[in-house]
């Protein structure tokens, strides 16, 4: 079963994603801001992250930042959501190509998914 770390604030849309996604056989964790994200990345090796951009504490631009430190965690792929279609041009420049604009159907997260990770 592939594993899916979900770092985002927003609650709803956490459960959301999760019930999406354990129907489709994926195995979810989740956190709520990037910190809590390294938390879950020290217990668990997810195939891959979503994460959100605009979050408390360490938001998903700083996570990136510290994400692209840690040897350990190279070769997970990221699938970035954000609300601000024009963000993408930064996380272009730190290597990341994959990202979902807020709201985005769940047909095409599942997609991403597949393509990122395989079935």
């Amino acid at each position: 079963m592939k594993k899916v770390l979900i770092i985002d604030d927003e609650a709803d849309l956490v459960e959301l994603l999760k019930a999406r996604l354990e129907q489709h056989q994926y195995e979810i964790s989740t956190a709520f801001n990037g910190e809590e994200g390294f938390q879950v990345l020290e217990k668990v090796r997810p195939d891959l992250i979503i994460l959100d951009v605009a979050m408390p504490k360490v938001d998903g631009y700083m996570f990136v930042q510290q994400f692209k430190q840690r040897e350990n965690l190279q070769g997970i792929p990221i699938l970035i959501l954000t609300a601000k279609n024009t963000l993408h041009e930064l996380f272009e420049a730190e290597g990341f190509y994959d990202y979902l604009v807020k709201p985005f159907e769940a047909e095409i997260l599942l997609a991403r998914i597949e393509e990122l990770i395989g079935r």
